[in-house]
């Protein structure tokens, strides 16, 4: 499976809504106020329609990167276990 980043460009409940719908469970991970991981083993074309953006409702700017997963930081440990975990999956 593949990590994507989706960053937003202000809070939107939609977009929050559609991450936890289409990517339930561990599948996502918030990083912070409209910042997400995703693991999936679609392209982040098809993660960004999923996700509705622009359309349906989602009033907010927002993309979707492609990541190794491998990243430095601080962060909570179960950030760094998820990835860990994610990038094992992968």
């Amino acid at each position: 499976m593949a990590i994507y980043v989706v960053l937003s460009d202000r809070p939107s409940p939609k977009l929050q809504a559609n991450i936890e719908k289409e990517f339930p469970g561990d599948s996502h991970f918030l990083i912070a106020p409209n910042q997400w991981l995703i693991s999936s083993d679609k392209v982040g074309q098809t993660i960004s329609n999923e996700l509705s953006l622009p359309t349906n409702g989602v009033d907010a700017k927002a993309v979707v990167f492609r990541t190794t997963g491998a990243g430095w930081g601080w962060h909570s440990k179960a950030l760094w276990e998820w990835l860990s975990v994610k990038s094992a999956e992968g």
